[in-house]
């Protein structure tokens, strides 16, 4: 995340020491004491807990028993968790299907449904392997033809029921949500729930910058710019504001002078409706049809009546647990800890999800009451001593 005004580091350090390494309790809390003398660390928050591996005996610590926010460090509590509740090889699946009359002409008079069960890494750029947005519409388009529907008379209908309408969590900053980093988790997630801003910053240091364009297009998104030109090489300052289902977003800051455009990110506003946008577009292109687009939030009592087009499957978890934790991508944390709700309590949401982990942590001895969780990402409160 990042910080505004003066920085405060809340830091979290938890060592496993083994014999070998041959230090006497006194010696390596004196070494400790000695190093955190410096004024570098007058305004920092730190937290040490050095216990031997074996006997779990504190050889050194400072405030180990103070709550702290170890940020993403969470995630690996998270993802670590999520293979042993739902396996290495557990793979999220995105199922086409369709309803109604499907004529020998051709024509469906009914619907064509896109079911999210979760997927993080559907449509991204990440993971070689995965097909890309463009990709993935493409062959969806196709596999839709394959099945014998030329022209579609209905709807093309997001179901993304699986994980409500809620897709951040509640304790997030307002800050943080039109930002890349705090993109929301829906059942129906595309291309990382994200966008690219670009710049234009040649011109003098104060004055406005100017919006070059953003990809992918995202329908009805608007931008209020006031952005400045910051310093050259003074690095990327600049703020999106506006949360989920928010169309105009305020982008605030600074950004470094510089001929070459410049890139922000930022976090879609409904991805699941860009998904169907994006779909009916690529539709309309090999003349098929389809009249308009709907997201279903709310579980469909008629969904066993649906026929199955194709099923697109994830890579396996242990390798999005590894793209979560390289790079540090909330999205993947927090689609993972409600599909932990899903598995556990059959209720995709964010409270679910955090009572599984809660669950799972305690199942392995671990005292709830020593840290409080607010998301999967970032937000945990707990005693440095207890990790």
């Amino acid at each position: 995340m990042k910080l505004i005004g003066k920085m405060r580091t809340c830091l979290l350090l938890s060592y496993l020491i083994l014999s070998h390494y041959g230090l006497a309790q006194n010696n390596l809390q004196f070494k400790i004491d000695s190093i955190l003398n410096n004024s570098i660390y007058d305004d920092v928050q730190l937290g040490i807990s050095v216990r031997d591996a074996d006997s779990g005996e504190i050889l050194a610590d400072v405030h180990k028993d103070m709550m702290m926010i170890p940020a993403s460090s969470l995630k690996l509590i998270t993802t670590l968790s999520s293979l042993d509740i739902l396996g290495n090889d557990f793979r999220y699946e995105t199922r086409v299907s369709y309803d109604g009359i499907l004529h020998d002409n051709g024509i469906l008079e009914g619907n064509v449904y896109i079911e999210g069960s979760g997927d993080p890494s559907l449509g991204s750029d990440r993971i070689p392997g995965v097909l890309s947005t463009s990709l993935l519409l493409s062959k969806i388009v196709q596999d839709i033809k394959k099945k014998g529907i030329l022209c579609i008379e209905g709807k093309i209908i997001a179901d993304a029921s699986s994980f409500g309408c809620q897709p951040v969590s509640s304790s997030w900053h307002w800050s943080d949500l039109g930002n890349y980093y705090a993109a929301g988790a829906w059942a129906l997630n595309i291309h990382e729930n994200s966008y690219n801003l670009w710049y234009e910053c040649d011109g003098p240091v104060g004055t406005l910058t100017k919006i070059a364009y953003y990809e992918p297009h995202i329908p009805d998104l608007a931008f209020e710019n006031d952005v400045r030109i910051g310093k050259a090489y003074t690095g990327d300052n600049a703020f999106i504001f506006g949360g989920p289902y928010t169309n105009i977003k305020k982008v605030t800051g600074t950004l470094p002078k510089g001929k070459s455009l410049y890139k922000i990110r930022g976090s879609m506003p409904d991805p699941t409706h860009f998904f169907t946008f994006s779909l009916k577009k690529e539709l309309e292109k090999n003349n098929m049809g389809s009249d308009t687009v709907f997201t279903l939030l709310q579980p469909d009592q008629y969904k066993y009546a649906r026929k199955e087009i194709s099923n697109y499957r994830s890579p396996d978890l242990k390798t999005l647990v590894k793209y979560t934790n390289e790079s540090s991508i909330n999205l993947y944390a927090e689609s993972i800890l409600r599909t932990l709700g899903l598995k556990e309590f059959r209720d995709g949401s964010d409270s679910a999800g955090i009572a599984a982990l809660k669950k799972q942590l305690f199942s392995i001895g671990f005292d709830e009451s020593t840290f409080t969780l607010d998301d999967g990402s970032w937000i945990v409160h707990k005693k440095s001593g207890e990790c």
